[in-house]
């Protein structure tokens, strides 16, 4: 949990690619993993999927992140814009999300004006 929040930490510094909202979030089918959302400016260009679905990736421990054996880090990655669309459309990419915002076990890690606006919508 440590390295996420360094890997938090290292994206909120960024001034290319700003990020706007961070939260842990823990689906119901999650299991052990680690699943962390991030809202960038400019990811992915700002387009809007086509396919109605947030991206998403997952890896195991890296030196620079190390997380306990069989442990992955899965990251939803999208930009405001993109998630803007996704919440009014109610994509079920974003329902662990919702979910977990709803059970209260969604953690809050960075938001600053755009991502609470943004983490009010989800």
């Amino acid at each position: 949990m440590a390295g996420v929040k360094s890997l938090v930490e290292a994206h909120k510094h960024r001034h290319d690619e700003p990020l706007h909202l961070a939260v842990l979030f823990h689906p119901p089918r999650g299991g052990k993993h680690l699943h962390l959302l991030e809202v960038i400016a400019g990811f992915g260009g700002g387009t809007i999927s086509r396919e109605k679905r947030v991206f998403q990736v997952g890896f195991g421990s890296t030196p620079d992140l190390p997380l306990p054996p069989h442990v992955e880090l899965r990251m939803t990655l999208t930009s405001p814009e993109e998630l803007d669309v996704a919440v009014r459309n109610k994509w079920p990419s974003l329902k662990p999300i919702r979910e977990s915002k709803s059970d209260q076990s969604a953690e809050l890690l960075w938001a600053d004006a755009i991502g609470k606006r943004l983490w009010k919508m989800v």
